[in-house]
């Protein structure tokens, strides 16, 4: 498969609409559609598919053949598709069992008063700027 086409097999799916790049980082990333963009190893980059799995330190890929791939979350940069674009998250920001992210980031932007958008926590990148290609 072309990497043209893998981009838009990418672009094709359907995202969760209750996902923001507001909340990306206290929800659940099983089940969302991830593309890895850069880091370490070279390999990985345009990898795309399903999280299918996720650990402290490693996310599962299943791709589009149903090919799973543990990839080491350390040292990537990942793109998740959500409604209206794509968000690019650091392996590093996400280095952390899924519950205890979750519980973190939930307290860190809801907080007592609500949402809290002083700094969108993540690179945010609306389909119409072109970022997921």
């Amino acid at each position: 498969m072309s990497s043209k086409s893998k981009n838009l097999a990418f672009e094709n799916k359907k995202p969760d609409k209750n996902i923001t790049a507001w909340n990306v980082l206290a929800h659940e990333l099983i089940g969302l559609e991830v593309k890895i963009t850069g880091g370490v190893p070279r390999r990985n980059i345009g990898l795309s598919g399903k999280i299918v799995d996720e650990t402290e330190h490693t996310i599962v890929i299943e791709d589009n053949s149903g090919n799973e791939k543990r990839i080491a979350k350390k040292g990537i940069i990942i793109s998740l598709l959500l409604t209206g674009g794509c968000v690019e998250l650091k392996g590093s920001d996400i280095e952390y069992k899924p519950e205890e992210r979750i519980k973190k980031y939930w307290r860190k932007y809801h907080g007592k008063r609500g949402l809290r958008r002083q700094k969108l926590p993540v690179s945010w990148h609306p389909f119409s700027q072109g970022k997921h290609d």
